[in-house]
């Protein structure tokens, strides 16, 4: 796995972390790091996250 790699699934593992303990609700991914779903690869090193937080009461 490359290093990159391994620093995005990282990151996904603490943002599904947040999720699971209702820390944050629901994210998406935005930014240069969804475009490499839709586009040709590009190295990024920026990751957007757009979350909904939680109801406190």
């Amino acid at each position: 796995m490359r290093m990159e790699a391994a620093i995005l699934d990282n990151t996904l593992r603490v943002i599904n972390s947040l999720e699971t303990n209702g820390i944050i609700r629901r994210y998406a991914i935005g930014g240069a790091i969804a475009l490499v779903f839709y586009t040709e690869p590009e190295t990024t090193y920026d990751l957007d996250i757009f979350c909904l937080l939680p109801k406190r009461v």
